[in-house]
């Protein structure tokens, strides 16, 4: 389930079965404008995917506490989560090699 947190960008993924579970996300493209990747066709299939307005993309984040410097948040844009807004299907893809993004990349507000 995603579930929106109030006046943030930011939302969580919750696991349906394990309500305990659950992944801080984003949409990576207010923070990374160029952010740009090509679905493999594996994943449009999977997913069902016949149109890119069924796409929705969101990068999870982790938050280190660093004390008395605060937070550090990071995004992981190699792993990208790939959801069809029609189906609620969603899957992460591991994008390839070629791609210049990384699992820890500062997320700048």
């Amino acid at each position: 389930m995603i579930i929106e947190i109030e006046d943030t960008p930011y939302v969580w993924l919750q696991s349906a079965d394990e309500p305990d579970v659950a992944f801080l996300a984003t949409s990576p493209f207010p923070f990374f404008p160029s952010y740009e990747l090509e679905l493999p066709a594996e994943t449009e299939t999977a997913l069902a995917i016949g149109d890119p307005s069924q796409v929705e993309i969101l990068t999870l984040l982790t938050v280190q506490d660093r004390g008395g410097d605060g937070e550090h948040i990071t995004a992981n844009l190699l792993g990208p989560i790939v959801i069809n807004v029609e189906t609620r299907r969603a899957m992460q893809v591991v994008l390839d090699s070629e791609h210049r993004y990384s699992t820890r990349t500062p997320l700048v507000a």
